[in-house]
C-alpha cells in the first residue's frame, strides 16, 4: 500500500483538496492551514507557510540531512583509520595484448587519496540534533575559521589540512531546483571568500533532494569532492530519496491536521 501511495506521490495524482475539486467530489479545495484557496500536492509540500512555521518541512529537510550525516560519519571514521594504520590506495595499472599476441603494460597511474584519509583530524558539524554524537541545531560556524552569522548544513573541516567542505541542502519542489540552487550558492559566496582570504581550501556544496525523491545534477558533484564510491553513492541516493518520499507522503496525511507533534527524524534512534 504504502509504494502504491508513493508512486501517486511521485506522479502528483494524489486526491488533494485541489484534484478532488477537480473531480467534483469536494467543492472547496481551500488548505485546512493557512486558507490558500488551491490546496495542491505543491502548496502542501513546500507552499504552505503555516506547515512552514509549525517546522513541517523542515521535519523533511532535517530527516534528509540526516541521512547524509550517517554516510558521512562512517565515510570519515573509515578514513580516520585507514590514515593511521598508513594505508594507501592502490596504484591503477593498464595492460593490453596486440593483435600479434605481445603484451604491453601502460605505466601506473597513482590512485588519488581519498579525503578523509588525507587526516585524522576531519571534524563533522551538522545543523541536527544528534545528541550520541554531540550534534545540535544552530550551532554556529566554527569561529577559529571565520567569524560569520552564516549557517551551512553542514561543515566538514580539517585543521591540520586547513581544508573546509560545507554543505547547504534543499528539498524544495522539483521545477525549483535550479533557482534555490543559485539562491544558495550566492547566500555562501561572501563566506567562502573571507575563509580563503585566511588560507583556507573551501569546497562549498550546494544539493538539492527534491521533496519527491528526486536528486539535483549537483549531487554527483558532492559525491566526487567527498571521493564517494560508486555503489556508496547509489546507495545514498537511494536511501534520501526514500526518506524524502516517506516524509512527504507523511506531511500530505496530516494535511488537515492543524496541530504537528514533531515526530523524531526519520531513521533516527535518540
Amino acid at each position: 500500500m504504502i509504494c502504491f501511495a508513493l508512486i501517486l506521490l511521485t506522479e502528483d495524482v494524489l486526491p488533494t483538496p485541489s484534484v478532488l475539486k477537480c473531480w467534483q467530489i469536494v467543492t472547496d479545495a481551500s488548505c485546512k492551514l493557512c486558507g490558500h484557496k488551491n490546496c495542491t500536492l505543491r502548496h502542501i509540500l513546500c507552499g504552505c507557510q503555516t506547515a512552514l512555521k509549525q517546522g513541517r518541512q523542515t521535519w523533511r529537510h532535517d530527516s534528509i540531512l540526516y541521512a547524509l550525516y550517517q554516510q558521512i560519519r562512517s565515510m570519515r571514521n573509515h578514513g580516520a583509520a585507514a590514515h593511521k594504520l598508513g594505508l594507501k590506495p592502490k596504484e591503477a595499472h593498464s595492460s593490453f595484448v596486440s593483435r600479434r599476441g605481445n603484451k604491453f603494460n601502460t605505466v601506473s597511474t597513482p590512485a588519488a587519496v581519498p579525503l578523509f584519509e588525507t587526516s585524522d583530524d576531519w571534524q563533522l558539524q551538522f545543523d541536527i540534533t544528534v545528541k550520541s554524537d554531540s550534534q545540535s541545531k544552530n550551532a554556529a560556524f566554527p569561529p577559529h575559521i571565520a567569524a560569520t552569522s552564516c549557517r551551512p548544513d553542514a561543515v566538514i573541516w580539517s585543521d591540520k589540512l586547513k581544508t573546509v567542505v560545507w554543505i547547504e541542502l534543499t528539498s524544495p519542489w522539483e521545477e525549483n531546483m535550479t533557482k534555490w540552487h543559485f539562491r544558495k550558492h550566492e547566500k555562501y559566496n561572501k563566506l567562502a571568500t573571507t575563509v580563503r582570504s585566511k588560507g583556507w581550501k573551501v569546497h562549498p556544496l550546494c544539493v538539492e533532494v527534491g521533496c519527491r525523491g528526486f536528486t539535483g545534477h549537483n549531487w554527483q558533484h558532492m559525491a566526487r569532492t567527498l571521493n564517494m564510491k560508486k555503489g556508496m553513492n547509489k546507495r545514498l541516493k537511494m536511501r534520501v530519496a526514500q526518506v524524502a518520499q516517506r516524509c512527504s507522503y507523511y506531511l500530505y496525511l496530516n494535511h488537515k491536521n492543524r496541530e504537528w507533534s514533531h515526530p523524531p527524524l526519520h531513521g533516527a534512534r535518540d
